[in-house]
């Protein structure tokens, strides 16, 4: 039982020591964003990035639509 004990606490001091990096450098990319960290969660701010990518492939996809639609022959000549 002891040394159940022994590993569960030292797994435990651990993670705990890698939650404080997470939320350290969490804070750090938060502030080189412009944010605050203590007013800005976690999920919150990764959702501004995941809503930024999707919206940035779409536009991807609607832009080569466009350049497709307006010259196919350009279009044509760099999918070959």
């Amino acid at each position: 039982m002891e040394t159940c004990l022994v590993r569960t606490n030292s797994a435990l001091k651990r993670l705990e020591q890698l939650h404080h990096a997470t939320v350290k450098d969490f804070n750090k990319v938060a502030q080189y964003f412009g944010e605050n960290p203590k007013n800005i969660g976690m999920q919150q701010f990764f959702n501004i990035f995941d809503k930024f990518i999707r919206k940035f492939e779409v536009s991807q996809v609607t832009a080569v639509f466009q350049r497709f639609i307006n010259r196919p022959e350009i279009c044509m000549k760099q999918c070959i």
